[in-house]
């Protein structure tokens, strides 16, 4: 996790810059995979394909299912340990049209893949945002794993407080 690396300025860049080529190189194989196996109408009409040409449909419903709790909860515990440790804000240099136009795309593949729903997304974020800005929410845990831990230790010594007293005597 950021919290423990040597130098967060460089490894998170490198570690970022790393996951997203790597990630490029499995969709890419996928891709080629996919375009070997079926044809364009197949691929086209087909939204479950994958589990066509599995050899193991369960195997392939666990790894899907992993890979999704796996994102989800790195981005849970690891992105308020990455925020702080970006406290020491890493130097690029690039113009800033650079995330604009890597925003502006993310943008335009939603509208591609669903307008529908990109529109309720767009929706239901401006609603949670509005909502939590309205009430002054003041967090005094910092980030999901403290939390965790504060909640754990009162938990803790809610449970010891209700325990009957025994004192200890020595023999």
């Amino acid at each position: 996790m950021s919290g423990e690396l040597k130098d967060p300025r460089k490894n998170i860049i490198h570690g970022t810059l790393a996951a997203v080529l790597i990630g490029f190189v499995v969709y890419v194989i996928l891709a080629y995979w996919f375009s070997r196996q079926a044809s364009s109408e197949v691929l086209l009409d087909n939204t479950a394909i994958i589990f066509n040409l599995s050899l193991w449909k369960p195997l392939t419903l666990a790894g899907i299912f992993g890979a999704i709790l796996s994102s989800s909860l790195s981005t849970l515990v690891g992105a308020p340990r990455i925020l702080a440790a970006l406290e020491f804000r890493p130097r690029l240099s690039f113009s800033i049209l650079v995330p604009v136009a890597g925003f502006l795309g993310c943008i335009a593949a939603m509208i591609l893949i669903n307008s529908y729903f990109t529109l309720i997304t767009f929706l239901v974020i401006i609603s949670i945002y509005y909502y939590l800005s309205r009430k002054h929410l003041v967090s005094p845990w910092g980030d999901v794993r403290g939390g965790v831990f504060t909640a754990l230790a009162e938990w803790a010594a809610q449970k010891a407080m209700s325990m009957p007293y025994r004192t200890r005597v020595p023999i």
